[in-house]
């Protein structure tokens, strides 16, 4: 529709939610990911950011829940940070997706049933 290509970093939505935008500060650390996860190599800048300030564990929001949430989610737990997905500011436009995502990691094994579910 001419509005040229998407998901890219300065593309017109890939910028953040204009509600949310308005309670950005100007000490918020923000990390670009090139892939479904944000965590998916050691050299990615969440990553990076994570370990440089000692971080052990990360609040997952976000969209889309059942694509790049879950993906990132997942790549964190294995490389072992504490994991917590939180539901309601979690969200996707797949019917049923935030559930089975949800679901999911709930019955992976028996530590992922550990993570929290707020």
């Amino acid at each position: 529709d001419g509005k040229g290509r998407c998901l890219f970093a300065g593309s017109w939505n890939a910028d953040i939610y204009p509600p949310l935008k308005a309670h950005v500060q100007p000490s918020d650390l923000h990390c670009a990911k090139n892939r479904m996860s944000g965590l998916w190599r050691s050299d990615q800048p969440l990553w990076k950011t994570l370990k440089a300030k000692n971080k052990n564990t990360i609040l997952f929001t976000g969209v889309n829940t059942d694509q790049c949430v879950l993906g990132t989610l997942v790549d964190g737990y294995n490389a072992g940070w504490n994991c917590i997905l939180v539901d309601d500011c979690c969200g996707t436009t797949t019917v049923g997706g935030k559930e089975v995502s949800f679901h999911n990691i709930a019955v992976s094994s028996p530590y992922l049933g550990e993570l929290q579910r707020y």
